[in-house]
């Protein structure tokens, strides 16, 4: 199978599993949900559980949209790669939110998180607006990038490639 069918091939999957498990939304409970302070604890202890041994690549929307499908078929693509890089996506909707650890996955086996988490972690990344938004962080949970389209792997990975933290990985052959 040529590169191009399989990626399209990838993309019709992964658009699938990414529709059959945001579902709708109800226009109702988009509105910004303030957080608890369990969902903020919450957050904190996912954060604190990725910091220093993951970078972070969060995507928002105010709901479920194409762009949103567009990245996560662009990450799984790329998967071998995000995996090298110890990157874990975050997928932030009005609504609920999803940790990805594993790229290829997609949402499917995503851990899914609470509007009021997804909430408390939008403030933690700088998010806010309804429209597509994407951040990177690094391991230092410092960010260090913001992206307001769709971005490819391949424009992040020499980004990161150039970190000091990454830098020393490559010198240590991970």
């Amino acid at each position: 199978m040529n590169g191009h069918v399989f990626q399209n091939v990838v993309a019709a999957l992964l658009g699938g599993v990414l529709l059959a498990g945001c579902g709708g939304t109800d226009s109702s409970r988009i509105e910004s949900e303030t957080p608890t302070m369990d969902d903020q604890t919450s957050a904190e202890r996912m954060f604190d559980e990725m910091r220093w041994r993951n970078r972070i690549f969060v995507v928002a929307s105010d709901r479920q949209d194409q762009a949103i499908d567009r990245q996560l078929v662009a990450i799984a693509t790329h998967s071998a790669g995000w995996s090298e890089r110890d990157l874990v996506t975050i997928v932030l909707l009005r609504d609920r939110g999803y940790v990805a650890r594993d790229p290829k996955g997609g949402l499917a086996d995503a851990e899914v998180v609470s509007s009021g988490v997804a909430a408390s972690m939008r403030r933690r990344f700088g998010i806010d607006g309804d429209g597509f938004q994407a951040a990177l962080a690094g391991k230092d949970g410092g960010v260090k990038a913001r992206y307001e389209a769709v971005v490819a792997p391949e424009a992040i990975f020499p980004f990161i490639d150039a970190m000091p933290m990454r830098i020393d990985e490559m010198g240590q052959g991970r």
